[in-house]
């Protein structure tokens, strides 16, 4: 923001943006740049407060209550998606968007809940859950053959276009 002399203006941000800008910097990973865009609030400004410039304990707590909340919210959205993979949506829909989205949603919950790095242990457990799900809504063989020899792919790190084989 620039003043009408080209002066450059700073905001004074309330504790609950600073809170909601921090629940969403753990649901993005600590991507700086990813949070910026959803809040509105310069990635330099975001990237002060996760060093400490200008948090207070407030805001901490503030934070750690919202990121519940946001993790909540992400649930619900991962409830419907799960209740979107049915046989009749089998057919129509694309399953690998499906299952894509409800991954990054389960991965973003999971950030939001568990403010530490993931464990390949974590990941690993994570992946069984969504195949779990998968397997409730998925009655072809040859289908969740394709899906596990894909969660396999992605786990062994080649990231070749899902369902190539």
């Amino acid at each position: 923001m620039t003043d009408n002399k080209g002066m450059a203006r700073y905001r004074n941000h309330s504790e609950d943006e600073k809170a909601t800008a921090m629940a969403f910097l753990a649901a993005n990973s600590g991507n700086y740049k990813s949070t910026s865009k959803q809040t509105g609030i310069p990635w330099q400004t975001i990237q002060s407060w996760d060093k400490g410039v200008g948090v207070n304990t407030v805001i901490t707590e503030k934070s750690a209550l919202k990121r519940t909340d946001l993790a909540d919210h992400l649930d619900e959205k991962i409830e419907m998606l799960v209740n979107c993979i049915s046989a009749d949506r089998i057919a129509d829909a694309n399953l690998v968007q499906i299952t894509t989205a409800l991954g990054t949603l389960i991965d973003k919950s999971a950030a939001l809940r568990k403010p530490q790095a993931m464990t390949r242990e974590d990941l690993a457990e994570q992946q069984e859950q969504i195949k779990t799900i998968i397997k409730r809504y998925v009655s072809d063989p040859d289908t969740l053959q394709a899906i596990g020899d894909d969660f396999d792919r992605l786990s062994a790190g080649n990231s070749g276009e899902p369902g190539t084989g």
